[in-house]
């Protein structure tokens, strides 16, 4: 089973970037319940404080868990604490990246090291952690950042590295691409957080 955990700026056309299927399970966090209800995708919860949700009247006849307005974890957080408690194979924050909050879109983005099988999608990008070694055949932008410390090896990219060390903060790892049918990604040490980007992505500039 997946879980997708649908949140604020949600992709205007989340059925082309991923199938629900009817086994899968979908939270719909605050504002994000108002994206699921106009693109007809069915949800199983709601959780949020709700300070956001202008059409209240949405929450009617649906499985709904109310938040406090003042607490320590984000509506999102707690949304992907409530997905992982169902032991999914995978969880999928769809959205949640961009809108006029930065510090959400920052601290969406560290969840990823909360929860291992989380990853995030965008209408133009995929966010997630890689820890040992992964293989990609993405045509577009790879970029790569180091959480911690990081020891990694890519094969395949335009600029490919040996056993290379990587600080924390380090941004070395921008705007990389493949230049064979496929690359890979060897972590030898630490965790990196590897963000794919479609190429056509830079005409929303």
């Amino acid at each position: 089973m997946k879980v997708y955990v649908i949140t604020y700026p949600a992709p205007k056309d989340i059925k082309k970037i991923v199938k629900i299927d009817q086994n899968d399970y979908v939270i719909a966090v605050d504002q994000g319940l108002y994206f699921t209800n106009k693109q007809r995708i069915k949800v199983d919860l709601v959780v949020g404080d709700f300070d956001s949700l202008r059409m209240k009247s949405l929450l009617h006849g649906l499985n709904v868990e109310k938040l406090e307005v003042e607490k320590d974890l984000t509506d999102t957080h707690y949304a992907l604490i409530k997905a992982q408690e169902m032991n999914p194979d995978e969880i999928y924050l769809i959205g949640g990246i961009g809108g006029e909050r930065p510090e959400h879109t920052y601290a969406n983005i560290m969840l990823l090291n909360h929860f291992n099988n989380l990853k995030i999608l965008t209408e133009n990008s995929t966010f997630e952690v890689v820890t040992k070694y992964k293989k990609t055949t993405w045509d577009g932008f790879l970029n790569i950042f180091p959480f911690n410390k990081s020891i990694i090896t890519l094969k395949g990219f335009k600029y490919d590295l040996k056993e290379h060390e990587l600080e924390k903060f380090n941004t070395l790892g921008i705007s990389n691409y493949l230049t064979k049918d496929f690359g890979e990604i060897y972590v030898h040490e630490g965790q990196i957080l590897l963000i794919q980007t479609k190429k056509n992505a830079l005409k929303a500039f």
